[in-house]
């Protein structure tokens, strides 16, 4: 089971309204984010929600469907990044 934390479900539906408001502007058609938190036994537990960041590339209005478009490639890149900022005991769990 996955346990997050009350605090964190408004801060997922401000998440949800950004990606909207980016897909009407930018034309991007998706979004992706790590759930950042720990495993006890069979549970997960998310302490944080961080959204991956964008390539350049989305933003320009003259570009194509796949520079709008991220990554397998950029997603892991970004995870690894962010997984060396965790503290011991803290992980990537989604």
């Amino acid at each position: 089971m996955i346990l997050l934390d009350k605090c964190l479900e408004s801060l997922l539906d401000c998440y949800v309204r950004e990606h909207c408001d980016r897909q009407r502007k930018y034309g991007i058609a998706g979004s992706a984010g790590f759930l950042i938190g720990s495993k006890m036994d069979e549970d997960f537990h998310v302490a944080h929600i961080a959204m991956c960041a964008y390539p350049d590339t989305t933003q320009d209005e003259t570009g194509d469907i796949y520079s709008k478009s991220i990554d397998a490639d950029w997603i892991a890149d970004i995870g690894s990044r962010v997984l060396r900022f965790l503290p011991g005991g803290t992980m990537i769990v989604g």
